[in-house]
């Protein structure tokens, strides 16, 4: 008899230890790591770009995951969603970062439940940014839940969370002040410029990167100094272009593209030309900011000496 008891007391305690993930109940969750545990090399490798995010929230869904959105920026990269065990949504961000699981270890924070509301809220706030009260965060974090949105894997929590996390970054914003001061790496970077820097505006200021703080950092030197003087180096052309299109560039901007750079990517080599200066007929027309997306579409090009396919010909060879 009291052998069979302790058969049956084994099985029901196995049982409950080794109790299958299907039969967990899901948890709120908030998986991931940002500048207070690790360094800029280490919160690069665990990026995630946008398409990359579009991906994970796809998986996510076909996994089974309802409520989840990412938020990755230079600062940081969380995952916040419903899950049963933290490490699904980890597993996730491993597969679509260049990180691995023994530098998660080292630097996560992972929280559960009230943690992961409590920690959304100090995000949203500016508590838990770099610089105090720093509300650049808020834009990304409405942005990323847009983008779940979007993909379909948000639900009627996380939308009412949201909803008020929000309204509390809104209310902190105009009841406090907590953003009366420097309140972004983007303005603290142009107030110490113009605090140490003697004729600031008149130096050449060049902005490596147009990620949200480099767009920002510009428009903080458009804004606060006088100097027009600015290079923009960024990977792709379509983000400095634009920003240049909506923001208060003058006739003195100039969009410098380096042509042995540029001939080295095959997708845009068809519309590249190299012209010999002998055979150009004209002058170079000077083309403004706003007008640089249309002008490179205007075939206004005039030859001498050479009809226009003897010139892309010689083109051609030197590309």
């Amino acid at each position: 008899m009291y052998f069979l008891l302790i058969v049956l007391l084994s099985i029901l305690i196995g049982n409950t230890i080794f109790m299958s993930q299907e039969n967990l109940p899901t948890k709120l969750y908030n998986v991931g790591l940002s500048y207070k545990k690790a360094d800029v090399q280490v919160r690069g490798a665990f990026s995630v770009t946008k398409e990359n995010q579009k991906l994970l929230l796809v998986e996510a869904k076909r996994r089974g995951i309802e409520g989840i959105f990412v938020l990755s920026t230079c600062n940081r990269t969380e995952i916040t969603g419903f899950a049963k065990h933290p490490f699904e949504l980890i597993s996730l961000l491993i597969k679509y970062s260049k990180g691995s699981v023994e530098e998660f270890i080292n630097v996560s924070n992972v929280y559960k439940n009230n943690d992961a509301v409590s920690h959304l809220f100090n995000i949203a706030t500016g508590l838990d940014s770099q610089i105090l009260g720093d509300y650049e965060i808020v834009g990304q974090l409405r942005e990323s839940f847009k983008l779940a949105k979007k993909m379909g894997t948000t639900n009627a929590y996380l939308e009412r969370l949201m909803n008020l996390v929000l309204q509390a970054s809104k209310d902190v914003k105009n009841n406090t002040k907590l953003s009366s001061g420097t309140t972004s790496v983007s303005y603290a970077a142009i107030q110490y410029i113009i605090d140490t820097v003697e004729n600031c505006n008149d130096k050449k200021v060049l902005i490596y990167g147009f990620g949200e703080i480099g767009k920002n950092t510009c428009k903080n030197v458009l804004e606060y100094t006088s100097n027009k003087n600015i290079t923009l180096i960024n990977r792709t052309l379509d983000k400095v272009v634009d920003f240049s299109n909506n923001t208060k560039f003058d006739e003195s901007t100039r969009l410098a593209v380096d042509y042995s750079k540029l001939k080295k990517f095959n997708i845009i080599k068809p519309t590249l030309k190299r012209y010999l200066a002998g055979r150009v007929k004209t002058q170079f027309r000077r083309i403004d900011a706003d007008e640089f997306t249309v002008a490179v579409l205007l075939p206004v090009q005039r030859f001498k000496k050479a009809s226009a396919s003897e010139v892309y010909a010689d083109s051609r060879k030197m590309i």
